[in-house]
């Protein structure tokens, strides 16, 4: 099984005149035993001290409404490669609609709330963009009589970044390893790729959204 604190995933650009052929392709239908296709609103606001020690650290910081339901988010700095992300990622619930940091503790994050709280710099994180969206998901087995065991979870965010007064429209996949080998995470990609004619996406959604405050 796929470590809970490590995502791992591939990120793949989806123009809207490709959405429908995505929809369509036959790998959907591979879903995992009692799986469901799932459709979820989220609401993400990235949070980064002034001087944006987050982001120069590599590190996002992010507080997600998915429907009636707030969790928090802190991903480490990580290896990508193209579109192929791999880094450490801790998720926790929270009561409401503010970061509730203390949750970390005890887990791997807690070095990260550590040094900011050393820098006194926990008092000064503040939103910095925000990122909504509608999320399609699918848990899939599309590998059951070569590879039983590989799971991949396969979504579909469309919306937009809003950062600064600017906008940008999002409309992405994202394959991400629940179980099982990366190489075959990978091929799935690949088909994807090829089918529905997509391109690896190497930008975060956080990455997009610095930029168009113009700190990429």
């Amino acid at each position: 099984m796929a470590d809970p604190h490590q995502e791992i995933e591939v990120k793949l650009n989806c123009p809207r005149n490709k959405v429908e052929a995505f929809l369509e392709h036959p790998m959907l239908h591979a879903l995992d035993l009692h799986a469901r296709p799932e459709r979820y609103r989220m609401m993400n606001v990235y949070y980064d001290t002034p001087d944006l020690l987050l982001r120069k650290s590599k590190v996002a910081l992010r507080l997600r409404r998915i429907d009636n339901d707030w969790v928090q988010t802190l991903k480490a700095s990580g290896r990508r490669q193209g579109g192929l992300s791999t880094r450490s990622e801790w998720e926790l619930p929270v009561t409401g609609g503010a970061l509730e940091l203390d949750r970390f503790r005890g887990t791997g994050a807690d070095l990260v709330i550590q040094a900011l709280r050393e820098h006194g710099m926990e008092s000064a994180l503040a939103p910095q963009f925000r990122v909504d969206f509608v999320r399609m998901a699918w848990l899939i087995r599309p590998f059951p009589r070569t590879q039983p065991m590989f799971r991949t979870e396969i979504v579909l965010d469309r919306g937009e970044i809003m950062a600064g007064g600017r906008r940008e429209a999002v409309s992405e996949i994202e394959v991400e390893l629940m179980h099982g080998r990366v190489k075959d995470l990978l091929r799935v990609a690949e088909m994807l790729k090829r089918d529905v004619g997509l391109n690896e996406e190497p930008a975060s959604k956080a990455r997009r959204g610095y930029a168009l405050l113009g700190k990429a």
